[in-house]
């Protein structure tokens, strides 16, 4: 629009000083001109108009500061510890939909996350064909719908959280899978109900396991909403070929063990499974959240069950909130079959001394109770501050590096964002 009004104000000052009108005798060509070219402008209006309805841009920033008083690192949360930081829990993404046609949407996303270096990753790149009112495919890199906030878990100004849970949200690595989807809207009454699938493949580096390679993803899920409430249950499967195992080991007792020893267990395939469901309350006064999450690898990777319950009050732009969070190891003890590296001898000892061994550093049991609140400064543009405290890890690390865990029974974390939509 401001590139018309400019080319109108430059048009008009180049006809006030044009021979064309300086002479009454040729005011009437001079009013032909003016039409003409007034008639010009309009269709380069709807030309620019239209070009602007086939592209929209939007983005997102979360700048935050964390840090913990213990000096045990993170796993899943960029590293947090009881240093200052400002970049484990911040990101920034731009997502740009393209519309060729009524029943085409190219859409692309593009996120830099804090504790990867602000590196620039595509989180989507999918063409979207919408076959009927009810059918769409998409087609290209997207989230797998294993969450109910997959859709806009990155975008921290859509939940209340400066991080969602982690016991939830942390325990299957990176989502984000390459293949076709879709979506199928189910007629029911009052609900607004979508029936999603996923077939696709993955590879990413998962912060215990290591090189991850997932194929033949097949994932299901049933999304139900009405005017307050959002409930979804869903089920995926994949194959996973899961790398070798190395893990350090301290000097044990009554055994030819020594520090600097480690455990090994072999690469494998594998079938993984994943289960989840969960709900959202949101009255605009009450704010309601739940899931529950189910992990389960055959092989020597750990089953883990996680959950979270939230509650949140809206007093006009404040809302305070508590969750509780919940993660546990479901095969204590199950890992049965490694070797352990001493110099250069390899040791084969009994399935109970790996079990044991393997427990104290692959076994991930911990609560997590978190208090918040969130302020809209201006519309859409929040700040949040939380104090979560970890505990119960059970003779576990929790979810912390096994090489740096908890040194006391708590972990209290302190997080502060600032959280925008644009």
């Amino acid at each position: 629009m401001r590139q018309i009004q400019r080319l109108q104000c430059a048009i008009f000052s180049i006809l006030a000083s044009s021979p064309v009108i300086a002479t009454n005798a040729e005011n009437q060509n001079a009013e032909e001109n003016w039409q003409h070219l007034e008639y010009r402008i309009k269709a380069l209006e709807k030309k620019l108009d239209t070009k602007n309805r086939k592209v929209k841009i939007d983005g997102f920033v979360s700048a935050a500061y964390s840090r913990s008083d213990d000096g045990s690192v993170t796993e899943n949360l960029g590293g947090i510890t009881d240093k200052n930081d400002f970049g484990a829990l911040s990101n920034f993404g731009i997502q740009m939909s393209f519309f060729p046609n009524p029943t085409t949407t190219v859409t692309a996303q593009f996120v830099s996350r804090g504790e990867e270096e602000w590196r620039t990753e595509a989180e989507w790149a999918y063409v979207s064909l919408k076959a009927s009112d009810q059918l769409t495919f998409r087609l290209g890199r997207q989230k797998a719908p294993l969450y109910l906030l997959s859709e806009y878990f990155e975008v921290g100004y859509a939940h209340p959280w400066v991080h969602a849970p982690d016991e939830v949200y942390g325990i299957t690595g990176d989502s984000t899978y390459d293949g076709i989807n879709m979506l199928y809207k189910i007629p029911m009454g009052s609900w607004d109900t979508t029936l999603q699938g996923m077939w696709g493949n993955n590879s990413f580096t998962h912060a215990v396991v290591g090189d991850l390679s997932l194929n033949d993803l097949i994932s299901l899920s049933i999304t139900a909403r009405n005017e307050y409430t959002t409930v979804r249950l869903g089920y995926t499967t994949v194959t996973g070929d899961f790398p070798s195992f190395l893990g350090p080991l301290p000097a044990i007792p009554n055994t030819p063990i020594t520090a600097g020893d480690t455990l090994n267990f072999l690469a494998i395939e594998s079938d993984v499974s994943y289960l989840s469901a969960g709900f959202i309350y949101d009255n605009s006064k009450w704010l309601l959240m739940a899931e529950y999450a189910q992990l389960e690898v055959e092989g020597w990777v750990t089953d883990i069950n996680g959950a979270y319950a939230m509650a949140g009050y809206r007093f006009g732009k404040i809302m305070p909130h508590f969750t509780i969070s919940k993660m546990a190891t479901q095969d204590q003890g199950a890992r049965k079959v490694g070797t352990i590296n001493s110099g250069n001898a390899v040791l084969i000892p009994s399935g109970e001394i790996v079990g044991a061994i393997a427990d104290s550093f692959l076994v991930q049991n911990q609560t997590t109770y978190t208090l918040g609140l969130r302020y809209e400064i201006l519309p859409a543009v929040s700040t949040k501050i939380e104090l979560s405290q970890i505990t119960h890890f059970e003779g576990s690390g929790g979810h912390f590096r096994a090489l740096h865990p908890p040194t006391d029974e708590n972990v209290n974390i302190v997080k502060f964002s600032i959280d925008s939509v644009f």
